[in-house]
C-alpha cells in the first residue's frame, strides 16, 4: 500500500511541476484563482488540509499510539492529494517568499512519499532522521504559513 501511495504522488508532484515549468493553464482555474473570495476559500481549505495533517503529531505527543496507528493511514491518504491542494490554490508557485512557502510544501510532500519503509527500509536512525526532517519542515511550513496569511490580510 505504501509504494501505490509514493507512485500517485510522485504522479501528482510531477504533474505540477511540469504545468509550472510549460505555464499549462487551465482558464477558467486561473480566472478562478484571480478572486478574492476564492483565494480565500481555497486558502482555507489548505490550511485546514495541513492542520489536519498534525493531528498524527499530537497523537504521537500524547502517547496515544493505537489511534495514532490508524491516523497514518488518513494522514498518508490525504497527504497524496497535498500538490492537487496547492494546485487549485495557485497553479505558480510565486517569487521570493511565496516561492521557498511552495517549495517548502513540496518539499514535505516529497519526504512523506520518500519515507525509508517505502524502500523496505528499516533502520531505526534513518527512520528517526526522516521524521525529524519531515516534522521540523513541517514547523517551518506553520510559521511561513503564518507570515502568507499575515501579510495577505494585512495588505488587503
Amino acid at each position: 500500500m505504501k509504494k501505490s501511495y509514493s507512485v500517485i504522488s510522485a504522479i501528482f508532484l510531477t504533474g505540477y511541476l511540469w504545468q509550472y515549468y510549460y505555464n499549462v493553464q487551465w482558464p477558467w482555474l486561473v480566472m478562478m484563482q484571480k478572486n478574492d473570495i476564492y483565494k480565500q476559500i481555497s486558502g482555507l481549505i489548505i490550511l485546514l488540509f495541513i492542520l489536519s495533517q498534525w493531528y498524527l503529531s499530537i497523537l504521537r505527543i500524547r502517547n496515544k499510539m493505537a489511534k495514532a496507528f490508524v491516523e497514518l493511514n488518513i494522514h498518508r491518504t490525504l497527504g497524496v492529494l497535498a500538490p492537487l491542494f496547492l494546485y487549485f490554490h495557485t497553479t505558480r508557485m510565486g517569487n521570493y517568499y511565496l516561492f521557498f512557502l511552495s517549495v517548502t510544501f513540496l518539499a514535505i510532500f516529497t519526504m512523506g512519499f520518500l519515507h525509508p519503509s517505502v524502500f523496505g527500509i528499516q533502520k531505526q536512525w534513518l527512520i528517526k532522521t526522516w521524521i525529524i526532517c519531515h516534522v521540523g519542515t513541517s514547523t517551518l511550513l506553520m510559521l511561513l504559513l503564518g507570515q502568507h496569511i499575515f501579510i495577505s490580510y494585512w495588505y488587503e
